[in-house]
């Protein structure tokens, strides 16, 4: 009797990671977070003219060793009312005396900080 010798094909290394699905995996929600989560123009309120600041601090280096001189060159440039952010807090700095009659005046209760709820 004869016998076939049968022997098993050579193994093949095993594939390699699918990186472009990996990628795809972590990228993919990172993507779609920027471009849901992306302000648009509506969306941005009415705020005052201001300068522009860094992106974490904010004009916090503007105001230097002389704060009240830098204000009032803010106040040639750009007006009576001013927009800052100074660290993570939103300001608007009111420079004149006529727009700060105004702001109490004409918005007291937009700027209250006491709400109906508050007081019942």
């Amino acid at each position: 009797m004869d016998y076939i010798n049968v022997t098993s094909p050579p193994s093949l290394p095993p594939p390699p990671p699918p990186l472009l699905l990996y990628f795809s995996a972590i990228l993919l929600p990172i993507i779609l977070i920027f471009i849901f989560l992306k302000p648009t123009k509506n969306s941005t309120p009415n705020l005052p003219p201001g300068p522009p600041g860094w992106p974490m601090f904010g004009h916090i280096f503007m105001l230097k060793h002389l704060p009240h001189v830098t204000m009032a060159k803010m106040k040639d440039k750009y007006g009576p009312v001013v927009w800052l952010k100074i660290g993570s807090i939103n300001t608007m700095v009111v420079l004149t005396a006529n727009a700060a009659a105004e702001v109490y005046k004409n918005h007291d209760l937009d700027f209250s900080p006491i709400d109906v709820f508050w007081i019942l």
